[in-house]
Formats: C-alpha cells, sequence, structure tokens
C-alpha cells in the first residue's frame, strides 16, 4: 500500500509535519481541512510527498500548483 507525507506552511514561513506515512484517505481528510477548515487563513502552502519523497500534490496562496 502506497503511503504519503504531508508539510504545511503557515503564513510566518514555519513548516510543520501533518502527516507521515499514511494512507491516501487520511491525507485526503487532511487536505479538506487545511484548505477548507478554519485554519485556513493562516496555512500558505501544503505539500504532498510519496513514500519515495516524490512531489505529488502543492498548494500555494490558496490554489494548486502545477507540477
Amino acid at each position: 500500500m502506497e503511503r504519503f507525507s504531508v508539510y504545511w506552511t503557515d503564513i510566518s514561513g514555519e513548516q510543520h509535519t501533518e502527516f507521515k506515512f499514511e494512507p491516501m484517505s487520511a491525507v485526503r481528510s487532511a487536505i479538506q481541512r487545511l484548505t477548507r477548515g478554519p485554519g485556513r487563513t493562516v496555512v500558505q502552502e501544503i505539500t504532498v510527498v510519496d513514500m519515495f519523497d516524490c512531489l505529488c500534490w502543492h498548494y500555494k496562496d490558496g490554489a494548486v500548483v502545477d507540477n
């Protein structure tokens, strides 16, 4: 089963680890919460990488960045 890690950066530039090596279901839930939840105003960037550290999804300043 493939696993993913989710990292996000707040408006002050500090990086946070949301999940490490979790299944896609957990990642999807985290992305929805970080982009739509009450804390979305402090989230500047979200990065999702797979278990090989390859970029899978990138969100910055309110929009998905084309990989």
